[in-house]
């Protein structure tokens, strides 16, 4: 009891603290955010604000009126144009600040809007481009004619061969088309040996469908999770108080129930006295008077003594049998774990996800690399020269892009596990043999802009539901050595290489401490994962990616030693490969971790941010196996780098924060806190009672955009959920 009124009023002053800080830094955020736009304004560049819906849709519009950009040359600067205002709306979505969901929604909408009507200018250059196939493309041989475009962001490949008269025993095999520019090659199946197509190959080195499954976002948590660490406790502490007060008053009604079944027990009423003249067996009962002088026993005149000696020598009535032996009543606290176990069991129901046969679960998987979009088209009427040396282009069907119409389903029935013999093995495979030859084959190289850490899976975008699908995927393979993916599909549909997005969890070890390389102010973050390690500085309101070891390639290089806002370097380092931020349901697809308590560990990290530039955190073996409620961490004060002193061991739980004496080297973790070591109800509490004067100083006059920024860094991360 004396540990919670030490807690209510010193958890509670840490608790509005942290809340003003963030506060604080919200406002800050919304002013910069402002300073922005106003700068933009000024620059009169006639381009809109992104933030802003109206400006948005007006471009939009304008833009849709605007045939130039109809053809390749015209569309590709306003292509980059577009990207630009899509990445700054993308940084308004994932930072929304004090914005509404109505306002996101509406940014998600005009979003969505631009991608399609981008997209829709891509095939429109790709078709006007087919429009005159001996102009626009280069010719290869007397048949073949390619065409190739790059650009930073995306490659648009082309290939076919032109209506040329063949001969009518003509037996070629089925094209087989290269695309060495983006790593693609295809080869068509024999159906379409005699079919004049184009085959396109469009490599967007962007995304713009993953964000449109439904899988794409977490569930969000429940309310309750969102409430400061002193209100969970204050809450838990009522609640154990009414669990207690209520077994109190059922031991009360019960004990009273038991007095009053002993008591009609044992109560034995007095024998009925008749009225006088109402019997004749019985004659008038006589007092009989002991040695005393007092009465001892009404008995009828008729009585005699032998028959008194008798009734006093009867043999007492039984003892009551005793009740069935009840089960141990469960205490208070043990009752508060159930319901705990049974909220963290619902909670674990509630964020997984139901995915339906062949979908990608983008919770657990990402896509990376960019889309492919692979396509089968027909040729565009090519236009005739006249006599008076006029074109003239018949026009058939919509003036679009045309597709082929090409589907082929993979029936391929698989022999019983019974059945082994080699008739029926053979039969298979060649049935196997007969139904690939329908399907087209693909090959793809890896990027090299994205770190693969694993063989990728094959995806292909499925429009009307907006899933990415592996239904339509047959015969995967990978070469590990070329780095090279090859399938057979029956159906041409954007591509997408898709992966584990957890490949580098759990953590092996982390650090935090001040950068004492750099300018003063700035705080050093390392974290060794599962296969590479990376090295944050984290300096004002921004944090840059400094260092990036073990990495398969280059990737990613361009973007270490600039600073970016944590959400923007977020998004590149998941882009390219590393996400290492895992979202509050990343534990469902994570083995060999524990998920410790969700609020306590958010406060923890708030007060590991506050005292980040005087003391030094680091990762401890102890804390995996410590359980749900504890939090297990190295820390030392940082005065002097050149005489660091020895890590003590941190422990920390919801209801308090203590040094405890045991080392990473002990051979079993122990509980019992140092000599002399007193109650702390957080790690802020216990800085402030033993940190230097000097440390104190510099938390009392820290600034709070670094805090926010490395609690950021540090919630997006859950070190030591994840470690």
């Amino acid at each position: 009891v004396a540990e919670h009124y030490i807690r209510i009023e010193n958890l509670g002053y840490s608790c509005e603290l942290f809340e003003k800080n963030k506060e604080v830094k919200l406002q800050h955020d919304i002013a910069l955010r402002e300073a922005e736009e106003w700068k933009m304004y000024l620059e009169c560049n006639g381009l809109p604000n992104p933030g802003s819906v109206s400006e948005m849709n007006t471009y939009l519009f304008l833009w849709k009126l605007d045939k130039k950009t109809n053809y390749i040359d015209d569309n590709l600067p306003k292509t980059q144009e577009v990207l630009n205002l899509l990445n700054v709306l993308n940084s308004l979505i994932d930072n929304p600040l004090n914005n509404t969901r109505k306002q996101i929604d509406n940014w998600k909408e005009v979003r969505d809007d631009f991608r399609e009507e981008l997209q829709n200018r891509l095939d429109k250059s790709s078709f006007h481009l087919l429009r005159q196939l001996e102009t626009n493309m280069t010719q290869v041989d007397l048949e073949m004619v390619t065409y190739l475009k790059e650009c930073p962001y995306l490659t648009l490949c082309l290939w076919t061969l032109l209506k040329i008269p063949r001969a009518f025993n003509d037996s070629r095999p089925p094209p087989f088309v290269e695309f060495p520019q983006v790593g693609v090659t295809i080869q068509l199946p024999p159906r379409l040996t005699h079919t004049f197509l184009v085959v396109r190959a469009l490599w967007l080195k962007y995304d713009h469908f993953s964000d449109l499954c439904p899988t794409w976002e977490a569930k969000p948590l429940p309310k309750e999770y969102m409430k400061n660490l002193n209100d969970i406790i204050n809450e838990e502490w009522q609640e154990k108080q009414k669990i207690k007060q209520e077994q109190e008053a059922e031991d009360a009604a019960r004990l009273e129930k038991m007095k009053k079944k002993t008591k009609k027990r044992y109560y034995q009423p007095p024998p009925e006295v008749t009225e006088a003249g109402t019997q004749s067996d019985f004659t008038a009962p006589v007092a009989v008077e002991g040695t005393d002088n007092k009465p001892t026993e009404i008995v009828p005149e008729s009585t005699d003594l032998l028959s008194i000696k008798t009734k006093q020598e009867e043999p007492p009535p039984p003892e009551p049998v005793a009740d069935k032996p009840q089960e141990p009543r469960k205490k208070p606290s043990e009752i508060m774990e159930e319901r705990e176990l049974l909220r963290i069991s619902e909670l674990r129901n509630h964020l997984q996800v139901i995915v339906e046969p062949g979908e990608l679960n983008m919770r657990r998987y990402t896509v990376l690399g960019g889309v492919f979009h692979l396509d089968l088209l027909e040729q565009p009427p090519q236009p005739k020269i006249l006599q008076d040396r006029t074109l003239l282009t018949v026009l058939e069907g919509e003036h679009k892009l045309q597709h082929i119409d090409y589907y082929e389903e993979y029936r391929v029935t698989l022999p019983d596990k019974d059945s082994t013999s080699d008739e029926t093995d053979a039969e298979t495979k060649a049935t196997m043999e007969s139904e690939q030859l329908k399907l087209v084959t693909i090959n793809i190289a890896l990027p090299e802009s994205v770190l693969w850490f694993e063989p990728p899976t094959a995806v292909q975008w499925n429009r009307e539901k907006k899933i990415w699908s592996t239904s339509n995927i047959h015969d995967p393979k990978f070469n590990e050595e070329k780095q090279v993916l090859s399938f057979k599909t029956g159906l041409m549909a954007p591509v997408g290489l898709a992966t584990f997005r957890f490949v580098n969890l759990p953590y092996q070890t982390w650090e935090l401490r001040p950068d004492w390389k750099g300018p003063p102010g700035g705080v050093f973050f390392s974290v060794t994962a599962a296969t590479v390690i990376v090295e944050f500085i984290i300096r004002a309101n921004q944090v840059c990616l400094n260092q990036l070891q073990n990495a398969t390639s280059t990737a990613l290089q361009d973007i270490v030693g600039t600073f970016y806002p944590p959400h923007q370097l977020m998004r590149r380092m998941r882009q390219g490969g590393i996400d290492l931020f895992p979202q509050h349901d990343a534990y469902l697809y994570v083995e060999g971790v524990t998920q410790k308590h969700y609020t306590a560990e958010n406060h923890l990290y708030d007060c590991m941010a506050l005292c980040s530039t005087t003391y030094n955190f680091s990762w401890s073996r102890w804390n995996l196996l410590a359980g749900r409620n504890n939090m297990v961490m190295q820390v030392r004060e940082f005065i002097d780098r050149k005489r660091l002193p020895n890590y003590q061991m941190l422990h920390v739980t919801p209801l308090k924060a203590i040094i405890v004496d045991c080392t990473e080297v002990s051979q079993a973790f122990l509980h019992q806190g140092v000599e002399g070591m007193e109650f702390y109800p957080d790690l802020f509490m216990l800085v402030s009672k033993h940190a230097s004067s000097s440390s104190k100083e510099k938390i009392a006059a820290i600034d709070q955009d670094l805090v926010q920024t490395v609690y950021q860094i540090l919630h997006n991360t859950r070190v030591l959920s994840y470690s």
